[in-house]
Parts: C-alpha cells; sequence; structure tokens
C-alpha cells in the first residue's frame, strides 16, 4: 500500500495544522508552571504529526491530545508503527497479541498501545511517563525529567519498526 493512500486513511482527508489558539492555550499552561519551556518555538519546530515510511511499514508521530480533542493540557509525542492489517506482518502481529509486543519490543517506556482501526494495525509508546518533560504541570515531573523532542521520538519509532520486522523474520526462519 503506497504511503500516500497510507496518509489519508490515518489523518481521514482532514488537514492538522499548528494554530495560533494550540499555541496560546500551550502557553496558558506554562506560564502557571516553575519551568520554563519556549512551547512557541517547539511546537512550530517540530510541529504536532509527522509521517513517514521506514523499512517498508509506516511510522506516524503526533501529538494526540492536540489532534483527536481539544485538551490541550499534553504535548507529549506518541510514535507508532502502522500496518495495514491485510498485510501478513499485522496478521501475524494480531495473533501474537499485545503482551508479546510489551515483552519483546524495546522501545522507550515500552509499547502502551495496540489496536486496530480503520483495518491498520497500531503499535505505539508514548513519551508521557514519570521522567518525561509532558509540558503541563511541572511537579508531576521527577528532578531528572528530559522532554523527548521529535529527534528522539523519530529514532524511537524507527528501532520500533525494525524489531516488529525482525521479530517476524525470526518466528518464520
Amino acid at each position: 500500500m503506497p504511503i500516500n493512500k497510507c496518509k489519508s486513511q490515518i489523518r481521514r482527508g482532514r488537514t492538522y495544522y499548528v494554530c495560533k489558539d494550540i499555541v496560546d492555550c500551550a502557553e496558558h499552561y506554562l506560564k502557571r508552571d516553575s519551568m520554563k519551556i519556549n512551547v512557541k518555538g517547539i511546537i512550530k519546530k517540530e510541529g504536532i504529526l509527522k509521517i513517514f515510511g521506514h523499512c517498508g511499514l509506516i511510522c506516524v508521530l503526533m501529538r494526540p491530545h492536540l489532534i483527536k480533542s481539544s485538551d490541550y493540557n499534553l504535548f507529549h509525542w506518541c510514535g507508532y508503527v502502522v500496518i495495514p492489517i491485510e498485510s501478513k506482518v499485522a496478521q501475524w502481529a494480531i495473533d501474537k497479541g499485545e503482551e508479546f509486543f510489551e515483552k519483546s519490543i524495546d522501545v522507550h517506556g515500552g509499547v502502551t498501545y495496540f489496536e486496530v482501526n480503520d483495518n491498520l494495525l497500531w503499535i505505539g509508546f508514548d513519551c508521557a511517563h514519570l521522567d518525561d518533560i509532558c509540558m503541563v504541570d511541572s511537579s508531576l515531573h521527577s528532578q531528572t525529567a528530559t522532554y523527548k523532542d521529535l529527534k528522539f521520538v523519530t529514532a524511537e519509532v524507527k528501532k520500533m519498526a525494525e524489531q516488529v520486522l525482525k521479530l517476524y523474520a525470526i518466528d518464520h526462519l
């Protein structure tokens, strides 16, 4: 399946833009925090949605709370490997189940999402753990928390895609 076709399925024909309201709302929440994070700069630089191919699989990076709802409290990244349901890899993954991937995939925070939506299998992780800066209330983060930027999340989702294919290959020797 060409990646362009998958983009429209994943995005359901909607075009997402970083709008002034999102940036203003993000800054409102951060003004009350003790941490000084340039949300406006981060969102302008990194965006809220990235889709690309890696190793023949679709990789999606998104800030779900900015895309799916009006909940502007969280600005963290999530990364997903997305596989068309009709593929052999997707059928194999579904048969293996979520618990297999939680135990077998080495990705930041572990696999936290495994679901079929719109004939696509989504396997994902998030950057909203105790040691992640989610850009909300700084009191909820540990002292050593760091912001996981677009570069970090891109590397992690690529690593996850490679691991999915490696596990599939090992299982089919």
